[in-house]
């Protein structure tokens, strides 16, 4: 075989390698530097089994470039380690990738043990997401399992490591006999040598939440013989902290292929099982990852700011703000009676996605603080900073379009430290989608330690100052469905000296409960 990498090796011509940070049974991944465009990345050098024939190894590297590029093929989708570059070394596949950093979730939960049923939703979520887009492509992964899914530090959740490498590998034995490799997460037909087709992924899918949720892999053995007779003849022990994923889990690791649901029937089990959000513990404030720098005209990806959704504030009392509108001018009522109900389906609903139609000009909240409306647009279901649990609950929900709108008004007792409110309406195919998506997002937002609605901020005038500056202090996100529309408010101080919770709290609480379909019924009856 040939020299493999070593710090300071330039692959490529161009990447840079600085340091491994992990290896396995197909390769080992370098952290490097692209000294073309002076950015970090991930290097993996793909290690081949030796090949009887100089054509079988020409073969096997034509496999593994080719199916590089079906992982480049997915670089979109924000759930998938994008893949930048592939080449050809000294007769290894050197793959380029996008450099996460965070942990696997494998390395998760032997550090913290079993995560939340809650944090488990948002893996099962993403992971579905990328496995919809990659069999989409006509792509099968082949090898979904807890150390293949990243959870990275600005709360992503990425499925990574596309079928570069053969999977001989999976199944050979150390000299005591012990398994190397994702056996344990294959599914039966794959070890009874049969098609490795979709459903394959979705059985390691289920085996892998099987493992998020109780801490063991259910089919983990001694040997790789006792491994693989668990996996084809055995059931999982009973799951005993699934909570509403049980029937999901289940249902995925059905040993005949033919039963198991699509990734379209997984994501519409997953959603509609949502738990309901609940009270945050203690309190939170919102930060900065480390290094990051948020600017809202461009803003970095990689920004983590904590949020929470629902309707508690941060010590846990519930909150119930006005609801009635008690602002100023309110639009030009129309006499003409309006059946709400009409609103709950896109084939009913006449209402447009316009500012005059779903927004008042002014609020009050109970408090006594007015709020003026300073900007709004209409844009589709992605914004910036949003998490990607956020836009992977957006997608599984169906969100097709999205109202956002800025308020600005003053902090607490009325000083100069002005609170920004960003407020998202939510558009979906009918009422029952909006509401399984609020509870979707109302648990991320309670439960994920990092989430993140995101805003659009104005490009220019008022409040362009807050979203440059604002992201440094307490963040609070309420949630709320109307008929077919999912209303959330983030509201941020513009400065961080005056964490004071009762303003950011009821400055999101009436927005959500008054504008949007309620604004607009309130104008027309």
């Amino acid at each position: 075989m040939a020299l493999r990498g070593e710090p300071g090796r330039l692959v490529g011509g161009r990447y840079r390698l600085v340091e491994p940070l992990g290896s396995g049974g197909f390769g080992q991944v370098w952290r490097a530097v692209d000294e073309s465009l002076r950015v970090e990345v991930a290097v993996k050098e793909v290690w081949l089994p030796p090949a009887a024939s100089a054509r079988e190894q020409a073969d096997r590297l034509a496999r593994a470039e080719r199916e590089g590029r079906n992982a480049a093929a997915l670089r979109d989708n924000r759930n998938i380690v994008t893949v930048h570059d592939i080449l050809i070394e000294d007769d290894m596949p050197w793959l380029v990738m996008q450099l996460v950093r965070g942990m696997s979730l494998l390395q998760r939960i032997d550090e913290d043990g079993p995560l939340p049923v809650a944090e488990a939703v948002g893996v099962a979520l993403a992971v579905l997401d990328a496995l919809g887009a990659a069999h989409a492509a006509g792509i099968v992964h082949r090898d979904v399992k807890p150390g293949n899914v990243l959870l990275a530090d600005d709360g992503g959740i990425l499925l990574t490591d596309f079928g570069i490498a053969t999977h001989e590998a999976d199944t050979r034995l150390t000299v005591s006999g012990s398994v190397i490799g994702s056996l344990e997460y294959m599914a039966p037909e794959q070890l009874n040598g049969d098609a490795n087709g979709s459903a394959g992924d979705l059985y390691s899918l289920g085996v892998t939440l099987y493992h998020t949720v109780e801490g063991v892999s259910p089919f983990r053995r001694a040997t790789a013989a006792a491994t693989m007779a668990a996996v084809i003849l055995e059931t999982a022990p009973p799951l005993r902290r699934a909570g509403v994923l049980g029937p999901l889990v289940t249902a995925l690791m059905d040993k005949d292929p033919a039963r198991r649901p699509t990734v379209a029937q997984a994501q519409a089990m997953t959603m509609s099982k949502v738990p309901p959000p609940r009270a945050p513990r203690g309190p939170r404030t919102g930060f900065l990852a480390a290094g990051a720098a948020v600017v809202c005209a461009g803003l970095i990806a990689g920004a983590i700011l904590l949020s929470r959704g629902g309707d508690v504030d941060k010590s846990g009392k519930s909150i119930t703000p006005p609801t009635t509108a008690t602002s100023g001018a309110q639009g030009t009522p129309n006499p003409t009676a309006f059946a709400p109900v009409v609103m709950d389906d896109a084939s009913t609903d006449p209402v447009p996605l316009t500012a005059a139609a779903m927004l008042p000009p002014t609020y009050v909240n109970q408090l006594g603080s007015v709020y003026v409306l300073t900007s709004s647009s209409v844009h589709g279901c992605e914004a910036q900073g949003m998490s990607p649990p956020i836009q992977s609950a957006l997608n599984v929900g169906g969100c097709n379009s999205t109202l956002f709108a800025n308020y600005i008004g003053p902090g607490a007792g009325g000083t100069n430290t002005p609170i920004m409110v960003s407020l998202e309406i939510f558009v979906f195919e009918n009422a029952t989608d909006a509401q399984r998506t609020a509870d979707a997002l109302k648990t991320i937002t309670h439960n994920s330690k990092y989430a993140s609605l995101g805003m659009r901020c104005p490009e220019s005038g008022t409040g362009t100052n807050i979203c440059r500056d604002g992201w440094r202090n307490t963040f609070d996100t309420y949630v709320a469905a109307q008929h077919r529309y999912v209303l959330a408010a983030t509201a941020l101080y513009a400065d961080g000296t005056t964490p004071v919770d009762n303003w950011t709290n009821t400055a999101t609480g009436y927005p959500v409960n008054n504008c949007g379909p309620k604004y607009y019924i309130s104008t027309r009856t």
